[in-house]
């Protein structure tokens, strides 16, 4: 009995452990552009820029992508979805975003929360384009 019992308390605490390793906040991840400053207002106009600097990056990325496609006829479909897909990205970018800055709602981090994980979401955006459809402005060449 008392095995059985040694053995439901492990495994009832094993169930209790979380899976994979929790992330920290994006304003909080080692190497964050903003990391440097100390005060809050300093970080939250940190992130502010870094948000603008983002999404310029994405919006020039995306329209060179798309300027390149819409050159020729026969990539016509990817060019319809890859709108499609950007659409519904930002979507998903700014509810998931809107979520994790409502972790502190009514609370002075709830705008600098926001700003930092547009920022960082916008960014790996960028990355994902560049890695799926860049080769394209490369080869055929950026109008």
């Amino acid at each position: 009995m008392i095995k059985g019992i040694s053995l439901a308390l492990v495994l009832g605490s094993a169930s209790l452990m979380p899976f994979g390793s929790a992330s920290a906040q994006h304003m909080n991840e080692p190497g964050n552009p903003c990391e440097a400053f100390g005060v809050s207002i300093e970080i939250s106009n940190c992130w502010e820029a870094e948000l603008k600097r983002a999404d310029a990056e994405l919006n020039s990325t995306y329209s060179a992508i798309m300027s390149v496609l819409r050159l020729y006829p026969e990539k016509k479909d990817a060019s319809e979805r890859l709108r499609t897909a950007q659409r519904s990205w930002i979507a998903y970018r700014d509810d998931a975003c809107a979520a994790e800055a409502g972790l502190y709602t009514g609370g002075s981090a709830n705008g600098l929360v926001a700003s930092a994980c547009l920022a960082v979401l916008t960014g790996n955006r960028t990355k994902a384009l560049r890695q799926g459809f860049w080769w394209q402005v490369e080869k055929f060449g950026q109008p």
